[in-house]
């Protein structure tokens, strides 16, 4: 019997109603189909969801939060599927672990810089809907589009924006997002944990020193101001310590840290600049809920905006 003729889906209506999000909702219906093989992992899930009540999942095309989580999900697998592969068993098993893995970010990195310098010099607003109005699919083959991809994964476009082809592996915005946030941030893991870790990459020794460009660490303590956690003096105003947390979640994610640095070290120089303020590694590695709540999203889009800077994009 298969995975999916064993799931009780009267059993498992019952279970969404107890749940209140479209993430926790597709969470939970992808724990039931977990044991599956891949591609029925990737075919079953979808028929699943069409399974389910509309109440659940209404207006799938055009909410965000339902095509976010797909492009999220059909990015992952493909990180699942190229870790199967000869290439990556060559790279990464048998090969020189952190060496490759550098090699390949320089690669993902180089890739991200000519798309910003070609956004940039064609004057192409990336947030405009580019599809053609005679549906011609042609269009996805234009390297201007991977482009356009590109830069809007970097800067969590589909976060805020319906995905047109989360379900297609083999679409642009899924591509774009698999190489440049799963892979990038899988190979990032590799190289930061390799045994050869303190050779490669030496922690910072300053405040100054995490950020990858320095001309933007004053907009980047700003946002801790805009937020309320700081004052204009710079100084701690004593709200919730989980937000720094949250804003080095974002430093790292918009690039704007270098990746290989520590949770330790993080709490050691963010304590360090802000003295008497201190703050303990362990809260870096426990989520805390209300923290999120009020302040991710903030946080999110003042880094966005940050990273658009940082990069040339604004």
């Amino acid at each position: 019997m298969s995975k999916k003729n064993s799931i009780n889906i009267a059993k498992t209506k019952r279970e969404l109603n107890n749940l209140n999000t479209v993430t926790q909702k597709l969470e939970h219906l992808r724990t039931k189909l977990d044991n599956l093989t891949e591609e029925d992992y990737s075919q079953n899930m979808f028929s699943l969801v069409e399974a389910m009540p509309k109440k659940h999942f209404p207006d799938k095309d055009r909410n965000v939060e339902f095509t976010f989580w797909f492009l999220e999900y059909k990015a992952k697998n493909k990180l699942k599927q190229y870790k199967l592969s000869k290439e990556y068993k060559d790279k990464y098993v048998h090969g020189k672990v952190e060496f490759n893995a550098k090699e390949e970010i320089e690669v993902i990195e180089d890739e991200e810089n000519k798309a910003r310098l070609m956004i940039k010099n064609h004057n192409i607003n990336w947030t405009l809907k580019y599809k053609p109005s005679d549906n011609s699919l042609l269009y996805l083959l234009d390297k201007k589009v991977t482009y356009i991809e590109t830069v809007r994964v970097l800067n969590n476009y589909y976060a805020h924006h319906v995905s047109e082809h989360s379900y297609d592996t083999g679409s642009p915005e899924v591509k774009a997002f698999y190489r440049h946030i799963i892979l990038k941030e899988h190979l990032q893991k590799l190289a930061a944990n390799g045994k050869f870790q303190n050779q490669l990459y030496l922690q910072p020794k300053t405040f100054e020193e995490m950020f990858i460009n320095p001309e933007i660490i004053q907009n980047c303590i700003s946002v801790l101001k805009e937020v309320e956690i700081l004052n204009e003096k710079e100084k701690y105003v004593g709200r919730d310590k989980a937000a720094f947390c949250i804003w080095v979640k974002w430093l790292k994610s918009k690039s704007l840290v270098h990746h290989y640095i520590k949770d330790e070290t993080f709490a050691k120089l963010i304590s360090k600049k802000f003295h008497p303020f201190t703050i303990s590694t362990s809260l870096f590695r426990k989520p805390n809920p209300r923290a999120e709540e009020k302040y991710n999203l903030e946080i999110q889009a003042l880094l966005s905006k940050v990273s658009q800077l940082s990069h040339g994009l604004i």
